[in-house]
């Protein structure tokens, strides 16, 4: 019987990615394993046409992968994950995994692999990253509404997102990136889920907080990403001196402004952010670069930055 969850769909793919993908999944393939592109990557291919990343699932053990190709790394095999290198790329292959058990709201504690692809996509963070496809059959598979949720423009997690935000206390604050990123709405569910599971989300390291927050640093739509933070009650528990500034006439200048700044490293894009915010108070920008994490070459050159006479905002 056809799997109604799959569908022909021929995406174009630009070389080198073209050639590696193909042989990715005819290799498995030929091994009797199958492989599917997956998450961002065919998130980011149907929208711009462009791959951010090489990252693929398959039924194929990380042993097996191991043994199948030839140059591999095992970076996180503990998580089922292999990195194959091909041509020069990178390739993630993580084998298909079911839903497991979390006790710090991050890691699972133990990793059940699955069977099939669409037990796989059922235990992903949101419907747009839970589309796969096989380059060399011209399939699409949409376990979870994804591609329609794509077309609407919506961040909807995948099942109840009570579940996941609290196995992965990351996900609200990749998902206020994401959805800025692509100009997508937060689905009122999700973002009620967002500010119910706050006390989880707050247990991120701020190291990884930091990572999110640079993955704006060339976006363009930094407004959204700021407002859904705020949106989603996460601002708080990471930027408290931050968002206790986030009011009246210095709100609204920098909600004005933000997207306009030609930011060329975290150093200017934190200063830019204390100078619109109006926060002089010199031991609360040191306590948010450090309670952050901050490369201590950034945080010298913020401070740096903020104190001069000559500080301006970088325009476009």
């Amino acid at each position: 019987m056809a799997d109604k969850a799959i569908i022909k769909k021929k995406i174009f793919l630009e070389e080198p990615y073209f050639s590696v993908c193909r042989f990715i999944e005819e290799t498995l393939q030929k091994h009797g394993f199958e492989a599917w592109l997956v998450g961002g990557s065919v998130r980011d291919l149907l929208i711009a046409g462009k791959l951010s990343d090489l990252d693929y699932t398959t039924n194929a053990t990380p042993e097996q992968v191991q043994k199948i190709f030839p140059r591999t790394v095992p970076v996180g095999i503990k998580f089922g994950t292999i990195l194959v290198l091909y041509r020069g790329q990178k390739v993630e292959i993580t084998t298909y995994r079911a839903d497991a058990d979390y006790h710090d709201g991050r890691r699972p504690s133990t990793v059940h692999y699955a069977e099939k692809l669409g037990t796989d996509i059922q235990r992903r963070d949101f419907t747009i990253n839970g589309l796969a496809y096989n380059v060399s059959r011209a399939e699409l598979a949409d376990y979870c509404g994804g591609l329609e949720d794509l077309q609407a423009k919506v961040l909807r997690t995948i099942g109840d997102p009570l579940q996941r935000f609290a196995e992965d206390g990351l996900r609200p604050i990749r998902g206020c990136r994401i959805a800025a990123k692509l100009g997508f709405t937060i689905e009122p569910a999700t973002l009620t889920a967002m500010r119910q599971c706050i006390d989880i989300t707050a247990k991120v390291a701020p190291e990884r907080f930091f990572d999110e927050w640079r993955k704006t640093l060339r976006m363009k739509n930094r407004r959204s990403y700021w407002h859904n933070l705020l949106e989603a009650h996460i601002l708080p528990a990471f930027l408290p001196h931050i968002a206790q500034a986030f009011i009246g006439e210095p709100r609204d200048q920098f909600l004005r402004e933000v997207d306009h700044l030609h930011l060329r490293s975290m150093a200017e894009y934190a200063a830019a952010v204390f100078y619109l915010l109006q926060i002089d108070d010199a031991k609360k920008r040191e306590a948010t670069l450090r309670e952050t994490k901050f490369p201590t070459a950034d945080l010298k050159l913020c401070l740096s930055l903020v104190t001069s006479p000559l500080f301006t905002l970088p325009e476009t």
